[in-house]
Formats: structure tokens, sequence, C-alpha cells
């Protein structure tokens, strides 16, 4: 990533309202598949951009504390190298359900930048939560 925008992102104020909070998660969504557990993580954000009364507390901002830290270690992608080994990690909850395809690059296992496929769905899977 653009080490201007890193710089960005790590300066990036506290929000003390709404839209100010939307444009961050705006900026995020860009970023969210190359961001481990990010839904679980911006559940406690996106609370506050509905018409609920506006609450920032200590679960928002360590949220948000979280999303710019995460950004800058783990944004950094590897490049899909078929000769290594890869793992996928599959993350659900009773709100969010995510994967991550990832290369262990240099000591650090890092998500791949690799092209999508469309997805095929041939089996449905269903389990009752809660």
């Amino acid at each position: 990533m653009d080490p201007i925008k890193l710089a960005g992102i790590a300066e990036w104020p506290t929000p003390t309202k709404k839209k100010e909070l939307q444009s961050f998660l705006g900026f995020m969504n860009f970023y969210w598949k190359f961001i481990k557990n990010y839904s679980k993580v911006v559940y406690t954000l996106t609370q506050l951009t509905s018409k609920a009364e506006w609450t920032w507390g200590a679960a928002q901002n360590q949220a948000f504390q979280q999303l710019k830290k995460q950004m800058a270690e783990d944004v950094i992608l590897a490049i899909l190298n078929k000769d290594r080994r890869f793992r996928v990690e599959a993350d659900v909850s009773n709100r969010a359900i995510g994967t991550v395809l990832s290369q262990e690059q240099e000591g650090k296992w890092r998500p791949v930048d690799e092209p999508r496929l469309p997805w095929q769905w041939k089996h449905q899977l269903r389990n009752e939560i809660g």
C-alpha cells in the first residue's frame, strides 16, 4: 500500500459524529477482504451508522484502533506462488462469515492477492445458530 495512505490511516482522527465514521468505513470498505475478522471487528462501528443514537464508547474506540492497526500490518498482500503451501481460514459467527486465503512468505502468513473466481453453490449447508 502507498506509504502516504498508510500514514493517513495511522493519523485518522477518532470520529465524533456519524458522517466522520461513514467516511472512515467507506475507505475501509475497499480493503475489507484483506483484514482478518473484518466483519467481526467492524460490527460495533456499523451499529452507529443506523438511526440509533450516537454513543462512542470503549468498544467502538477499540474497534476503530484495531482496524487502523491491522491496516498498517496486515494489508501487505502476498502474490500467490502455487509452489508454496497456503491455507484457507474460515470464520463464522452469529453475525458474519468470512474466509481468507493466505500464504506464508518471509515467515509471516499474508492474505493472497489472487484472481477471484465466481462462487458456485452446489450444496447448501444449514445450521441453526442460537
